[in-house]
């Protein structure tokens, strides 16, 4: 289960107390992630996650966020320089496929650019939103930077509504 704060009115403070019940009903039972963005964020997930999930991120900034993870890490209770685990890393790789697939993943970019906490997020790659991302001809060759940097990649398909075509492709060039 992945936590994300949202729109809460204090972020930080919403998803650590949501975990710890979490954490205090389940028990280790549960495997408990915080959605992170920002250094704040990055740093409580990597103090209080079993996993981090990052979206709409290059491989230079989720190395960026590797470095705040471990940041938060080391504050953990009771932990050592190299005593308690990492959190897994994950991210949304987004791959724009179709004749349309620069445009899809413009379309769905700008819409999260929108929401302030992303346009903060893009703002600090210095990257323009719809450029954050692949088409299905760059797949292959452009998630070996991704592999470096993710311990688990999650291929998120954005495509044309209606056409199972595009996401065979994409399948295809994947597979491996």
């Amino acid at each position: 289960m992945v936590l994300g704060a949202g729109r809460a009115p204090l972020p930080l403070e919403a998803v650590e107390e949501t975990l710890s019940q979490l954490r205090g009903r389940f028990g280790k039972e549960l495997t408990l992630g915080v959605a992170a963005l920002g250094p704040a964020m990055c740093r409580l997930a990597g103090r209080i996650g079993d996993l981090v999930f990052l979206n709409w991120a290059t491989p230079q900034r989720i190395q960026w966020s590797r470095t705040k993870l471990d940041e938060g890490t080391r504050k953990k209770p009771g932990s050592t320089e190299d005593g308690e685990p990492k959190p897994v890393v994950a991210a949304y790789v987004r791959v724009a496929m179709g004749e349309m697939a620069e445009q899809l993943l413009e379309g769905e970019a700008e819409t999260y650019a929108k929401m302030p906490h992303y346009r903060r997020h893009f703002k600090a790659m210095d990257h323009r939103p719809g450029i954050i991302g692949l088409n299905e001809q760059q797949v292959a060759h452009s998630l070996q930077p991704y592999d470096k940097v993710l311990d688990e990649t999650v291929i998120r398909a954005v495509a044309s509504p209606g056409s199972l075509e595009p996401f065979i492709a994409l399948a295809e060039a994947c597979a491996p």
